[in-house]
């Protein structure tokens, strides 16, 4: 079980105990092969007249389910991009209730679940409602299955970037003064691209997981005068900046360095709109209320609100592009640098901060995009990603030290032991995490640290630790993966997880560690 499978875990026991209590109805079936997924006491005792103890796979012992209007429907008849109204019947025909089906898919399967509430009808939808439903339904499945393949280039995408970055970083380190100034100079550049891909990998990451957030309580107009100059320096000389800022702001809760990596990307976005020349006007005040519509998830937008506004006079966006400018990849500029994720971004940073995006936009007359966050609760505490190590290395080195490294991934393997043994570490490398655990339970005592990557084919990373763990419990355990978004404190403790390190590695922070290791830190 990973550190993000048993947060997740936790989460999905809470959801279930609120649903096996509730009174409503509730299950969830697969239309296709008519399996029950989930059944409700409450829907269990209404529907097949006793509250089952387990999940049955037939459903034709489900009574028969009708339309508002009587006429009898199969499962498949409900499949819909909106909600459908039906009437659930009871076990012994004697009464009914109404209900509503949504469906939705998960891992490639169709599912419909079905809620009704007992003495309580639904007015029926009116088309207005159904086609904003269909709408807010299409565009969460749509950012989902886009999700999904952001998540998996990332991973794949984050091994290579490791081995070149961790190998230039060798090559420039170990034969930096037997090479000439111009191989020094390649490698440099070679460097440079690594790191931009790593950042350009991290908005890639950041967009596949909407739902974690190293959030902080945020005083919004201390944000803005901080971010003033670096704001200042992605506008040209032709361009002029307003600030329209309210006093006495309330908080917001959000990740400061994503806030500023949006609002950047928005400015940018407003310069090259005005092609060098216009304004930019840049509003923080509270929205009490609105009726607006999100522009980039389709939900209705209530307030109160923090809002971070942005105006500019330049060329606007062409009606035929409003509802694709949040879509990751789509983008109207030119360049080998344009990647079409600015947007994508600001969706995930408002988002996750509980947020939503307006939009209003006259092609030839300026755009204005507005930040709505809701206002922050109490400050609590938050557990903010950092790696061990902070203080200042020593000199000495760590000879004798055993390190074990496991990782699918062979150039990466190489690598670490390389930079292991160059610190005078004695290591064990495994591209096989079943044969790691193997040679270790032979000799628990053999190592003094275990280096493991997190998604390994067989045993993962979180498994192997859990099975080196039993039988040495002390055992000093750092997981390396490049999906740091999922990762939390609270998850390692679980796992007895020590220490994490995001991916591509920080070689000089990796040494930091094993000293902190070793002198019992």
């Amino acid at each position: 079980m990973s550190a993000n499978d048993y947060r997740q875990g936790q989460d999905t026991g809470v959801l279930r105990q609120a649903l096996e209590d509730a009174s409503d109805l509730f299950l969830i079936v697969d239309p296709a092969s008519e399996d029950i997924v989930y059944i409700n006491p409450a829907a269990s005792q209404f529907l097949l007249g006793s509250e089952l103890a387990f999940v049955p796979k037939a459903v034709p012992s489900l009574p028969r389910i009708s339309s508002p209007e009587g006429q009898v429907l199969r499962l498949a008849d409900l499949v819909s991009d909106g909600l459908v109204d039906v009437r659930l019947h009871s076990s012994d025909g004697a009464a009914e209730v109404r209900a509503r089906a949504s469906s939705f898919s998960r891992q490639g399967r169709q599912l419909l679940m079905l809620v009704g509430r007992l003495g309580d009808e639904f007015d029926p939808l009116d088309p207005a409602t159904s086609e904003m439903l269909r709408r807010q339904r299409g565009q969460a499945q749509k950012m989902e299955t886009i999700s999904q393949m952001a998540s998996g280039i990332a991973h794949d995408f984050n091994n290579i970037l490791a081995s070149v970055l961790g190998y230039t970083e060798l090559a420039r380190e170990r034969f930096g003064r037997q090479c000439p100034d111009k191989l020094l100079h390649y490698l440099q550049e070679v460097q440079q691209a690594g790191e931009r891909a790593r950042d350009l990998l991290g908005r890639l990451m950041d967009y596949s997981h909407l739902e974690e957030c190293e959030a902080e309580p945020l005083a919004v107009c201390d944000f803005l005068a901080g971010a003033e100059p670096l704001l200042r320096s992605t506008l040209t000389s032709g361009m002029v900046m307003q600030w329209k800022m309210a006093s006495d702001l309330p908080s917001i809760r959000v990740d400061p360095q994503q806030l500023r990596q949006a609002v950047i990307s928005i400015c940018l976005n407003a310069r090259d709109a005005c092609d060098a020349r216009g304004s930019l006007t840049i509003v923080a005040d509270i929205v009490e209320s609105s009726d607006g519509e999100c522009v980039s998830c389709h939900r209705a937008v209530r307030g109160p609100w923090v809002r971070l506004g942005f105006e500019d006079d330049g060329a606007g966006i062409h009606p035929a592009d409003m509802e694709r400018v949040f879509d990751p990849f789509f983008t109207t500029r030119r360049g080998a640098r344009r990647s079409g994720l600015g947007l994508s971004m600001v969706h995930g940073v408002v988002h996750r901060a509980g947020g939503h995006i307006e939009l209003r936009s006259r092609l030839g007359a300026g755009s204005r995009i507005d930040l709505l966050f809701p206002v922050a609760a109490a400050a609590q505490g938050v557990f903010e990603t950092r790696l061990p190590g902070d203080r200042e290395a020593a000199t000495d080195d760590l000879r004798g030290l055993r390190v074990m490294v496991v990782d699918d991934e062979p150039a990466l393997v190489d690598l670490l032991a390389d930079v292991l043994s160059n610190l005078g570490c004695h290591v064990l490398a495994y591209t096989d995490s079943t044969e790691a655990l193997a040679d270790f339970s032979r000799n628990p005592q053999s190592i003094d640290v275990l280096f493991t990557d997190q998604t390994m084919p067989g045993i993962t990373g979180t498994e192997l630790t859990e099975g080196m763990r039993d039988l040495r419990p002390a055992l000093p355990v750092v997981l390396i993966s490049g999906d740091s978004l999922r990762v939390t404190e609270e998850g390692l403790r679980a796992q007895g997880i020590q220490y994490f390190m995001p991916k591509p590695m920080d070689l000089q922070k990796v040494a930091e560690l094993l000293r902190k290791i070793r002198d019992g830190g």
